[in-house]
């Protein structure tokens, strides 16, 4: 177990197991942005996910995950992000694209003030 898992309140833990027991996709980072009180979780994309992101374009050092959310496993939701860990960046799907089920991402990226991806971590200085 990496220290990913460290920290955790219990209904995190339950929301992370929930959805790797329905997708299978295995915990890899996490993320927090200011104003919000959750944590999101970053899970790898399943085969599915590949397929279906297969034709967006990322540029370098940007990666696509799944993520979650306590109030997103409450509705059911694990939705696609696209980050840039070196530089905290985080691009949220388009709300059109979140309603119609389409992968399209925002083009104004979010700073994060903290990520971490396995073991290594990025913050604000």
């Amino acid at each position: 177990m990496t220290n990913l898992y460290i920290d955790l309140n219990a209904r995190e833990h339950e929301v992370i197991q929930t959805a790797k027991q329905y997708s299978g996709n295995k915990l890899v980072g996490r993320f927090g942005m200011k104003g919000q009180s959750t944590w999101f979780h970053l899970l790898e994309l399943s085969d599915f996910d590949k397929e279906l992101v297969e034709g967006v374009k990322v540029k370098d050092g940007e990666v696509i995950y799944r993520y979650i959310t306590v109030n997103l496993a409450a509705g059911g939701m694990c939705n696609l992000i696209k980050i840039n860990f070196e530089r905290r960046l985080v691009y949220f799907l388009t709300q059109d694209a979140s309603h119609r089920g389409y992968v399209e991402f925002e083009t104004r990226a979010e700073k994060a003030p903290w990520i971490i991806l396995g073991n290594e971590r990025r913050t604000e200085m």
